[in-house]
Formats: C-alpha cells, structure tokens, sequence
C-alpha cells in the first residue's frame, strides 16, 4: 500500500508567492516502480493556466508595496500596477489558445481586470488609484476563477487564508 501525503503552502506563505506543493510518496510495503512526475502528466492548457495564473499573482505579491498607505507610496503602487498589467497580459494571451466556456468567461473578467490595473498604473493622484485598484484588485479574486480551474481539470480549493484577503 503507497500513502500520498501532500503539504500546500500554508496561508503565510501563500500571500508572499509560494505556489508549490510537495508530494510524499512512502510505501508500507513493497517497491515503487514508475515515474512521478506529475508536472509532465500536466496537459498543454493546464500547464499554460497555471503558469499565467501564477505570474499574475507572483508578479501582485514580488511587487507588494512597503507601506500599506497609496499617499506614502504611490510610485510602489503604481510599480506593482504596471507589473500586475504586464502579467496578466501574458495570462490573456495564453488563455486566448485555450477553448472552453467557463475559460471564456474568465477571459472577460481578466480582460477588464486589466483595463483597471492599466489605470491604476497610469493614475496621477491616490483618488485615482484607488478607483481604479478596487475593481482591478477583485477582478482577480482567485475564486472568480474556479469554475474555469474545474473545465481545465485542476484544483478548485483556494487556501482559506488566500480566500480571506478577498473576502475583506
């Protein structure tokens, strides 16, 4: 008998990027014959969402401005802005090969999600940003992106404390 214990990134880790899980294979009995490489058992589209789906939130959280304050820093903020729209240009673009309703649908929320990251990085003033941040921000809700995770045949489980900096 093979137990697969598996450990996710604890909430902690998580806002500061870490994506990976560890997989420990221990068997009770008996030998392990065969590959575990489960990336390479990824297909295309999966592999492309998730590497879209993890620059965009890597390039949130790489980008995280030092004071909690816009009017402290509204250059950090717009700094990350302009990383979060580069970002999730590159998870558009890879999403625009992928087929699928609900993926589609994702596209249309990230597409404007975009468009408010866009104007969070170009605002001149902190009343700017902040219109713009608060539509930009929700438009990336990782829930928002379940129903298109579950097409794609991948994990639908956001980490509690992840779900938590989205709920308020």
């Amino acid at each position: 008998m093979f137990l697969n214990p598996y450990y996710t990134p604890t909430g902690e880790s998580w806002v500061t990027g870490d994506r990976a899980v560890s997989c420990t294979y221990v068997a009770d009995t008996g030998t392990l014959k065969g590959s575990l490489a489960t990336a390479g058992s990824l297909k295309p589209e999966q592999t492309t969402y998730l590497k879209g789906s993890n620059g965009l939130y890597e390039a949130l959280w790489a980008h995280q401005p030092e004071t909690d304050a816009v009017e402290e820093d509204l250059a950090g903020y717009k700094a990350q802005a302009k990383a979060v729209t580069a970002a999730l240009g590159t998870h558009l673009d890879g999403l625009a090969g992928i087929e699928g309703a609900e993926v589609g649908k994702l596209r249309t929320t990230l597409t404007k999600a975009a468009g408010s990251w866009k104007k969070a990085a170009n605002a001149t003033d902190a009343d700017a940003f902040y219109l713009a941040y608060d539509s930009a921000f929700t438009g990336i809700d990782p829930n928002a992106s379940i129903a298109a995770r579950k097409e794609l045949g991948l994990a639908t489980t956001v980490p509690a404390d992840e779900a938590e900096v989205w709920a308020g």
